[in-house]
């Protein structure tokens, strides 16, 4: 379901964080929601970002200058990998 309204999408998004076992709350954003919440600043939604927040194509120099991967460049991310993140982020109760 989408939200329009930014202010209940907030009050949403906090119940649901709220509303999770304790360990499972300590995993998440709910510290840094609420410090946003009861700070002074009026919470306002985002503009939206069109393209990348950084410049990829300093990134990807970096990756490949580094040699990071097994083909020197940006690491792609496998079914298998996420499998992984999926799995292990079910025997820490997070999932």
């Amino acid at each position: 379901e989408r939200v329009e309204d930014f202010g209940e999408w907030v009050h949403r998004f906090h119940a649901g964080l709220a509303a999770l076992p304790e360990q499972q709350r300590h995993n998440t954003v709910l510290q840094m929601l609420l410090i946003l919440l009861h700070s002074n600043h009026d919470v306002q939604a985002p503009e939206p970002t069109l393209g990348s927040f950084a410049p990829t194509d300093r990134f990807q120099a970096a990756v490949q200058a580094a040699h990071i991967g097994p083909d020197g460049d940006i690491p792609h991310v496998t079914a298998e990998v996420i499998t992984k993140y999926v799995t292990d982020m079910q025997h820490l109760g997070l999932l």
